[in-house]
């Protein structure tokens, strides 16, 4: 089945877009000086940031690693040749592998230490994205669990105070608030999303799913205590 990728995979422009959409929004209720505007803005910051530079980490690492491997298996097909190529110039063969018996153990030790190395160069180079990875998850769910507390933990009144909002109808900047939290963790949880689908490796993007998991929770626990029938 033909379909445009835009319309299937997620970016990190897309959910940057829709931040810059609820920033807006705050501004325009004079809602922008409450904290949740300066959450949104660091979260904007780590979508265009940390998640392009996290995508570049992952394809150096398969990048490296793919070399690595061609260059092992190139150099230990070549000293198999080198081992069981006839020598032209021998025509006894029990004397010839006699005579390259030690340049078989040679080979062979190098070409164990190849395979080696490459599995060393692998693992290393999974450590340095598992970092890259742990560093951007530890900081959106650092900021999830801020928005929770500052944010969560308000009354109404705390949130909104009814008299500082003469003229405009209050319920309505109240659920663009409400709304606004559940928008910020919900894009975090699709920067979640967006990090563990940029890697097949399962070990290394546990903690990106655990963060979806406990991001969407948070939405709708929002959802389930902020309904309009009971402001």
């Amino acid at each position: 089945m033909d379909y445009e990728e835009k319309y299937v995979k997620l970016k990190p422009e897309g959910v940057v877009k829709r931040v810059d959409d609820t920033i807006q929004k705050l501004e325009k209720y004079d809602l922008d000086n409450k904290g949740l505007s300066k959450s949104l803005k660091v979260l904007k910051k780590i979508l265009e940031d940390d998640l392009p530079r996290l995508k570049e980490t992952v394809e150096k690492r398969l990048s490296w690693s793919n070399i690595s491997t061609i260059i092992t298996v190139s150099l230990g097909l070549i000293m198999a040749l080198l081992v069981f190529m006839p020598d032209p110039t021998q025509f006894n063969v029990n004397a010839e592998i006699t005579a390259k018996a030690s340049f078989i153990n040679a080979s062979m030790s190098i070409v164990v230490g190849l395979f080696v190395l490459n599995f060393s160069i692998s693992a290393w180079l999974k450590r340095q994205l598992q970092t890259e990875i742990r560093k951007t998850t530890d900081k959106l769910h650092e900021l999830l669990h801020r928005i929770d507390m500052f944010q969560m933990g308000k009354t109404k009144e705390q949130i909104i105070d009814p008299e500082s909002f003469e003229g405009k109808n209050y319920l309505i900047c109240l659920d663009v608030y409400l709304t606004s939290i559940a928008t910020a963790s919900d894009c975090i949880q699709k920067a979640a999303v967006i990090i563990y689908h940029q890697t097949d490796d399962d070990s290394i993007t546990s903690g990106a799913r655990h963060l979806e998991t406990v991001s969407g929770a948070l939405v709708d626990r929002i959802r389930t205590r902020w309904q309009m029938k009971n402001y």
